[in-house]
């Protein structure tokens, strides 16, 4: 079909995308390959090394959901799709996304809020800077 997801029906790797050998001991991913021979206009370089999903699917081969990107679009992806744990969501957070919008509007210096709330003072800074609880207004 022209719309929708293409499922990969043979071999799928732990992390749930389509692969097939190729060679001696070659695994490849299937998505890696459609894409390659589907959509040439869009070739997998240097400067965009991996093939992303419009879809988010692994198991997904439908060319015109895989696209060439950087680790950086793969990243954003992953965060403006809600697959990666940021912020609160994070296990590791030390901070709520309550407290990040209150230390961004906050009057005090960073080495205060840094020790009101237990974490460093970059860390504060990064927050007012917007480096980092981006996604916190």
């Amino acid at each position: 079909p022209s719309s929708g997801c293409w499922d990969w029906t043979a071999s799928t790797n732990t992390d749930g995308y389509g692969q097939f050998g190729m060679g001696a001991n070659r695994m490849v991913k299937a998505h890696i390959v459609s894409h390659a021979i589907y959509n040439s206009h869009d070739p997998v370089t240097e400067d965009k090394p991996l093939v992303l999903h419009s879809c988010d699917r692994p198991i997904c081969v439908q060319p015109t959901h895989l696209r060439a990107g950087t680790v950086a679009d793969n990243y954003r992806d992953g965060i403006e799709r809600g697959r990666m744990a940021v912020g609160e969501r994070h296990p590791d957070a030390k901070l709520s996304n309550t407290d990040a919008a209150w230390i961004r509007q906050s009057t005090l210096s960073g080495v205060a809020l840094a020790e009101m709330f237990g974490v460093c003072p970059s860390t504060i800074s990064k927050i007012r800077l917007g480096k980092i609880w981006r996604h916190v207004p």
